[in-house]
């Protein structure tokens, strides 16, 4: 087991495939066991994710846990089955957050409010997302359907669309876990507007993106199971 330390904490994972594979890099200095890695920023240009670098990312955004496997298996049970035609609108949450809690899960939906005033005006953003409570004591655990979406961008990197197609659809873990894997995921995004000429808009950069899902401002509202026919 190797550790990769991160700007916001500490992400344990198996790593010894990755770190075998010299043209597998990240684009922010990590240190594994002590060592510094990084690549020519040449390489990574001129191709996609390797595939070590692959399996590191689907490792990062697998469920954390028992809970977290069994959830999001009944997330994907229930987008397969339910009328969700637009995952990424406010209906389709609401109808996922009904469906879960329906199957007994402690669902609320989270309403991220945005900052009037010009000067947090892309600091904070407005968002709706889904959060469920395991048993006590556990931490709160958040559910984005349609997680991939936000991160999509026009006229993509080779390095960057490959990334996306290796991006679950669905986010389900911890708050922690989300913010890491949000601030590696703008690091790569804001990488790929830069190498085709572009400015980073400012509602793309970490401290928007992840606003969306840690809001200094929010509302919850319980999802009550409805009534079941006798």
């Amino acid at each position: 087991m190797s550790t990769i330390a991160l700007a916001s904490g500490r992400f344990t994972t198996v790593m010894e495939t990755f770190i075998a594979h010299d043209d597998a890099e990240l684009l922010f200095e990590i240190e594994v066991e002590g060592k510094s890695l990084g690549g020519s920023q040449q390489r990574r240009e001129a191709r996609g994710l390797s595939e070590a670098y692959k399996l590191a990312l689907r490792d990062w955004t697998a469920p954390v846990d028992s809970f977290c496997e069994h959830l999001l298996r009944d997330i994907q049970l229930l987008k397969s089955t339910m009328a969700i035609n637009d995952r990424r609108s406010t209906a389709g949450r609401h109808i996922l957050a009904q469906g879960l809690a329906n199957m007994g899960y402690d669902v609320k939906m989270r309403t991220a409010i945005a900052r009037g005033n010009p000067v947090q005006m892309f600091s904070e953003l407005a968002h709706k997302f889904i959060t469920v409570k395991p048993a006590k004591g556990m931490q709160e655990v958040i559910v984005e359907f349609d997680f991939k979406a936000e991160f999509m961008i026009l006229e993509p990197t080779m390095r960057y669309q490959s990334l996306l197609e290796d991006l679950p659809s669905e986010f389900v873990g911890t708050r922690e876990r989300l913010t890491e894997l949000v601030q590696f995921l703008c690091r790569e995004m804001g990488t790929a507007f830069l190498e085709t000429g572009r400015t980073v808009p400012p509602w793309r950069r970490h401290n928007s993106v992840v606003s969306k899902w840690r809001p200094r401002v929010f509302e919850d509202h319980a999802v009550i199971p409805t009534a079941r026919a006798a």
